[in-house]
């Protein structure tokens, strides 16, 4: 059944969300104050958690995505990812961060595109099988504004871009992430 809540998040907008492993709600958001936002909704009430203010993911006030990709099925895992402009001053130098406790914390990322980028969402294209000793390998597609006039911050949008991401982690090494094609 669906239901109108009340309001219960001021100060954001612009949320992207992805289901947590509890069957909770974690929603990503942009702000004013040069950093993402947090807040997770349980369910099946809506209620939210009180905002989390994310210092440590920088954010000019741009869209960004978030999305959640199931890992090992015997373990429960899974891996979000996030996309934004690593930036408090302008759109610009999009990176794509992943989250192994469930948005709790974040890597540093992978910088995909340094010059001036808007929105972007991220989407799980298919579980890349040909690493069979990698615990986790991923296929990611990345679409964004993508622009190419550096000294002119507002020129964010020239053209949409699509890139094939590849993350791949193991349980003895650190999780990586290669650009694979760029359009």
């Amino acid at each position: 059944n669906w239901f109108t809540a009340p309001r219960a998040v001021t100060q954001v907008d612009e949320c992207s969300i992805a289901p947590l492993r509890n069957d909770s709600i974690l929603a990503n958001c942009r702000t004013a104050n040069n950093m993402r936002a947090q807040v997770t909704f349980s369910l099946p009430q809506g209620l939210p958690s009180s905002l989390d203010w994310r210092s440590d993911l920088p954010d000019p006030n741009c869209q960004g995505s978030i999305i959640r990709v199931s890992g090992d099925e015997a373990t429960n895992s899974s891996i979000f990812f996030l996309s934004n402009n690593n930036s408090t001053t302008q759109r610009a130098n999009l990176t794509v961060r992943s989250s192994i406790d469930d948005g709790c914390t974040w890597d540093a990322g992978v910088l995909v595109w340094s010059k001036n980028s808007g929105y972007s969402q991220l989407v799980h294209i298919h579980d890349d099988k040909s690493t069979s000793r990698l615990s986790s390998s991923f296929i990611l597609g990345l679409l964004f504004e993508r622009g190419h006039n550096v000294s002119d911050p507002s020129a964010y949008h020239d053209d949409i871009s699509f890139l094939n991401i590849s993350y791949y982690s193991s349980s003895s090494s650190a999780a990586a992430v290669e650009i694979i094609e760029r359009r």
